[in-house]
This record gives C-alpha cells, structure tokens and sequence, in this order.
C-alpha cells in the first residue's frame, strides 16, 4: 500500500464513521500505517467496506484483517471479539440490572 492509498483508506474510514474521531488522530494513523503498510490496498479497503455493511461502530485494525490467514495459517475472527466480550460479561451484567451492588461476583 503506498501513502497516498492510506490516506484514501482513512478518507474512506472517516467517510463511513463520520463520528469517529480516531481517525482523524495523527498518533492513531501513524500506528495504523505502521501495521497496513505492507498489505494490499484493495484487499483492506474491501474489508473496511465489508466492515461497515454489518457494524455501526469503526473498526478497530484487526478488524480489516477478518477472516484472512495470519502467518502462522490461523484464520482471524475479527469482528466476532465484542461477541466474545459481551458473552463473557452477561452474567455480570445481569447481576449488576438485579440490584447487586457491583463487589460482588
């Protein structure tokens, strides 16, 4: 990916979730260029297109890697991990609605 495609990558983003301010943070897009600058650019714009079809919320990096083999051949989850989070916490949720009061488990 060269520069002038990341920044039509973090147009495109900020297009998409224009609320979001991390993308507008040049520490955040330095980061993120640090991870994409060797990826293809048509394959990360796809997959934050994709993204934003079925997430109302900006995808964090990992996210646009979704579904791809890492380096090791595992296939990424990426936006199935706040699944994950909210699954995990329910039961603290639920207790939290009942009337607990927090410091319990």
């Amino acid at each position: 990916m060269t520069k002038e495609e990341f920044r039509a990558l973090v147009f495109l983003l900020r297009q998409l979730y224009p609320r979001c301010v991390k993308y507008q943070d040049r520490d955040t897009c330095n980061s993120w260029w640090l991870v994409v600058k060797n990826e293809d650019y048509s394959t990360i714009r796809d997959a934050a297109a994709e993204f934003a079809k079925n997430n109302k919320y900006p995808p964090d990096i990992y996210d646009l890697f979704a579904g791809r083999q890492n380096n090791k051949g595992a296939v990424m989850d990426g936006g199935n991990t706040a699944k994950r989070s909210r699954e995990w916490m329910k039961k603290y949720i639920a207790h939290s609605e009942g009337g607990g009061h927090g410091d319990e488990l």
